[in-house]
Protein backbone atom coordinates (compact mmCIF):
# COMPACT_ATOMS: atom_id res chain seq x y z
CA UNK A 1 0.00 0.00 0.00
CA UNK A 2 1.50 3.29 -1.09
CA UNK A 3 1.49 6.12 1.43
CA UNK A 4 1.45 8.79 -1.29
CA UNK A 5 -1.63 11.01 -1.32
CA UNK A 6 -2.88 10.85 -4.90
CA UNK A 7 -6.43 12.12 -4.56
CA UNK A 8 -7.78 15.66 -4.81
CA UNK A 9 -8.73 15.56 -1.14
CA UNK A 10 -7.39 12.90 1.17
CA UNK A 11 -7.00 12.25 4.86
CA UNK A 12 -5.08 9.28 6.18
CA UNK A 13 -4.77 8.42 9.84
CA UNK A 14 -2.22 5.72 10.61
CA UNK A 15 -2.63 4.10 14.02
CA UNK A 16 0.20 2.21 15.70
CA UNK A 17 -0.87 0.47 18.88
CA UNK A 18 2.63 -0.01 20.27
CA UNK A 19 4.15 -3.42 20.74
CA UNK A 20 2.11 -5.31 18.18
CA UNK A 21 2.90 -6.49 14.69
CA UNK A 22 -0.04 -4.70 13.13
CA UNK A 23 -1.65 -1.33 12.72
CA UNK A 24 -4.58 0.42 11.12
CA UNK A 25 -5.12 3.17 8.62
CA UNK A 26 -8.31 5.15 8.08
CA UNK A 27 -8.63 6.80 4.66
CA UNK A 28 -11.16 9.43 3.61
CA UNK A 29 -10.68 10.58 0.02
CA UNK A 30 -12.26 12.40 -2.89
CA UNK A 31 -10.99 11.52 -6.35
CA UNK A 32 -10.79 13.64 -9.53
CA UNK A 33 -14.40 12.68 -10.37
CA UNK A 34 -15.56 14.15 -7.04
CA UNK A 35 -16.42 10.69 -5.68
CA UNK A 36 -15.89 10.18 -1.95
CA UNK A 37 -14.60 6.96 -0.45
CA UNK A 38 -13.83 5.89 3.10
CA UNK A 39 -11.78 2.83 4.01
CA UNK A 40 -10.42 1.18 7.12
CA UNK A 41 -7.43 -1.08 6.61
CA UNK A 42 -5.66 -3.33 9.08
CA UNK A 43 -2.14 -4.35 8.17
CA UNK A 44 0.22 -6.95 9.56
CA UNK A 45 4.00 -6.77 9.34
CA UNK A 46 5.82 -9.42 7.31
CA UNK A 47 6.36 -12.79 8.91
CA UNK A 48 8.05 -15.80 7.34
CA UNK A 49 6.68 -15.04 3.87
CA UNK A 50 8.21 -11.52 4.05
CA UNK A 51 5.03 -9.84 2.78
CA UNK A 52 2.71 -7.38 4.44
CA UNK A 53 -0.87 -8.57 4.81
CA UNK A 54 -3.77 -6.15 4.43
CA UNK A 55 -7.44 -6.47 5.33
CA UNK A 56 -9.47 -3.71 3.76
CA UNK A 57 -12.98 -2.68 4.75
CA UNK A 58 -14.84 -0.08 2.73
CA UNK A 59 -16.91 1.97 5.13
CA UNK A 60 -20.47 3.02 4.41
CA UNK A 61 -21.29 6.60 5.15
CA UNK A 62 -24.87 7.70 4.62
CA UNK A 63 -24.30 11.35 5.46
CA UNK A 64 -22.72 14.07 3.36
CA UNK A 65 -18.97 13.51 2.92
CA UNK A 66 -18.35 17.16 2.04
CA UNK A 67 -19.94 18.29 5.29
CA UNK A 68 -17.71 15.86 7.20
CA UNK A 69 -14.63 17.08 5.29
CA UNK A 70 -15.43 20.70 6.08
CA UNK A 71 -16.09 19.87 9.74
CA UNK A 72 -12.65 18.25 9.93
CA UNK A 73 -11.17 21.47 8.55
CA UNK A 74 -12.79 23.45 11.37
CA UNK A 75 -10.44 21.54 13.70
CA UNK A 76 -7.43 23.28 12.08
CA UNK A 77 -6.09 20.14 10.44
CA UNK A 78 -4.29 22.23 7.81
CA UNK A 79 -2.31 24.02 10.50
CA UNK A 80 -1.80 21.45 13.25
CA UNK A 81 1.93 21.13 13.95
CA UNK A 82 3.90 18.05 14.82
CA UNK A 83 3.81 17.26 18.50
CA UNK A 84 7.49 18.20 18.81
CA UNK A 85 6.58 21.87 18.12
CA UNK A 86 4.49 22.16 21.28
CA UNK A 87 6.35 19.72 23.51
CA UNK A 88 7.29 22.66 25.72
CA UNK A 89 3.60 23.14 26.57
CA UNK A 90 3.57 19.70 28.23
CA UNK A 91 6.49 20.68 30.43
CA UNK A 92 5.95 22.72 33.57
CA UNK A 93 8.69 25.02 34.87
CA UNK A 94 8.86 26.11 38.47
CA UNK A 95 11.27 28.26 40.42
CA UNK A 96 12.74 26.29 43.26
CA UNK A 97 15.24 27.01 45.98
CA UNK A 98 17.85 24.65 47.32
CA UNK A 99 20.70 25.52 49.67
CA UNK A 100 19.84 29.20 49.32
CA UNK A 101 20.12 29.11 45.50
CA UNK A 102 17.21 29.64 43.11
CA UNK A 103 16.92 27.58 39.95
CA UNK A 104 14.42 26.53 37.30
CA UNK A 105 13.07 23.02 37.64
CA UNK A 106 11.50 21.31 34.66
CA UNK A 107 8.68 18.84 35.33
CA UNK A 108 7.39 16.61 32.57
CA UNK A 109 5.28 13.49 32.47
CA UNK A 110 5.83 10.74 29.95
CA UNK A 111 3.03 8.39 29.00
CA UNK A 112 4.48 5.15 27.70
CA UNK A 113 1.24 3.36 26.87
CA UNK A 114 -1.19 4.36 24.15
CA UNK A 115 -1.45 4.86 20.42
CA UNK A 116 0.87 6.64 18.03
CA UNK A 117 -0.88 8.53 15.23
CA UNK A 118 0.44 9.78 11.94
CA UNK A 119 -1.84 11.95 9.83
CA UNK A 120 -1.39 12.79 6.18
CA UNK A 121 -3.74 15.45 4.85
CA UNK A 122 -4.22 16.93 1.39
CA UNK A 123 -6.82 19.44 0.24
CA UNK A 124 -5.96 20.50 -3.30
CA UNK A 125 -2.47 21.99 -3.05
CA UNK A 126 -2.55 22.26 0.75
CA UNK A 127 -0.77 19.43 2.57
CA UNK A 128 0.04 18.63 6.16
CA UNK A 129 1.73 15.68 7.82
CA UNK A 130 1.82 15.33 11.60
CA UNK A 131 2.57 12.78 14.30
CA UNK A 132 1.16 12.58 17.82
CA UNK A 133 1.98 10.09 20.55
CA UNK A 134 -0.92 9.25 22.87
CA UNK A 135 -2.77 12.55 22.37
CA UNK A 136 -5.75 11.52 24.49
CA UNK A 137 -3.57 10.65 27.46
CA UNK A 138 -1.66 13.93 27.26
CA UNK A 139 -4.87 15.92 26.77
CA UNK A 140 -6.18 14.62 30.12
CA UNK A 141 -3.22 16.14 31.94
CA UNK A 142 -2.89 19.16 29.61
CA UNK A 143 -6.43 20.27 28.64
CA UNK A 144 -5.15 23.77 27.85
CA UNK A 145 -3.16 22.60 24.79
CA UNK A 146 -5.30 23.58 21.79
CA UNK A 147 -3.36 21.40 19.35
CA UNK A 148 -4.09 18.26 21.38
CA UNK A 149 -7.72 19.27 21.79
CA UNK A 150 -8.25 19.74 18.03
CA UNK A 151 -6.47 16.50 17.19
CA UNK A 152 -8.48 14.47 19.69
CA UNK A 153 -11.71 16.08 18.44
CA UNK A 154 -10.92 14.81 14.92
CA UNK A 155 -10.39 11.29 16.28
CA UNK A 156 -13.62 11.41 18.31
CA UNK A 157 -15.60 12.68 15.35
CA UNK A 158 -14.36 9.94 13.01
CA UNK A 159 -14.91 7.23 15.63
CA UNK A 160 -18.46 8.41 16.07
CA UNK A 161 -19.29 8.90 12.39
CA UNK A 162 -17.83 5.58 11.19
CA UNK A 163 -18.09 3.45 14.34
CA UNK A 164 -14.42 2.45 14.10
CA UNK A 165 -11.50 2.11 16.48
CA UNK A 166 -8.96 4.90 16.10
Amino acid sequence: MSDTLKNKCELRIYIDKGITNSGFVFILSKNENDEWKSEYIQWYEPTLNKKFRFYKKELKYDKNHLELWLTIQTKNIEFLPNESYFKYKKEKQTVEKENGEYFLALHKATIIDGNMYKIKYKNGNIKNEIEYNNPEGYLKSNPEIDELFDFVEILRMLRSEFNIEL
